[in-house]
This record gives structure tokens, C-alpha cells and sequence, in this order.
């Protein structure tokens, strides 16, 4: 568990060597990224997000600025999925414990 917990942060230097490790690094900086795309929808909810808004506002280098877009586009190759299948694998998730998160 420690090195899925080191191997998710970069600056660390511990390679990713299994899929939970690659999920953990995967999903960190999409998740958040998903939840700053939700608060800005006029009733801040995950219903109202979809693939196609969080890939605009992905390009959108202003938005959430602080997201390293990189890191999302590197663990969804890291996972064998496309931006968009790992953005949908992930909103999904997400869109299945709404309460829970508050969204």
C-alpha cells in the first residue's frame, strides 16, 4: 500500500509497477480536475458534467491551473485507455457516489 501511496506522486521517484499503482497516479489528478469542472456548472453538480465539457475544460489552461494536465494525460496512457475513455471511466465512478462527495 506504502508504495501505491508514494508511486501516485511524481516527485517521489517510486516508478508505478502495477495497475493499482498506475490507477491510484491515474485517477488522483483527473478526480479533483472532474470536481473543479462540476463547481462551476450553475447547480454544481457531477450530473451536469460530461466527458466533452471536462475535455474543453481541459484545454483550457486557465481553468484549474494549478492541475497538471500532463499527469492526467499520462495516466490514461499509462492505463492503455484513450483521455476520453479514462475521463468517462472515471466521471462514472464518480457520478455512482455523488452523495457521498457532496456533488
Amino acid at each position: 500500500m506504502r508504495r501505491g501511496i508514494m508511486a501516485h506522486a511524481p516527485h517521489t521517484g517510486t516508478a508505478r509497477k502495477n495497475t493499482m499503482e498506475r490507477a491510484i497516479f491515474a485517477v488522483d489528478e483527473l478526480a479533483g480536475f472532474i470536481v473543479a469542472v462540476a463547481l462551476v456548472k450553475p447547480n454544481k453538480k457531477l450530473a451536469e458534467v460530461d466527458v466533452k465539457s471536462v475535455h474543453k475544460k481541459l484545454k483550457q489552461k486557465s481553468f484549474a491551473a494549478a492541475v497538471k494536465r500532463e499527469e492526467i494525460e499520462l495516466g490514461a496512457k499509462e492505463l492503455g485507455f484513450s483521455l476520453d475513455e479514462h475521463i468517462n471511466h472515471v466521471l462514472s465512478a464518480m457520478k455512482e457516489i455523488t452523495e457521498e462527495l457532496g456533488l
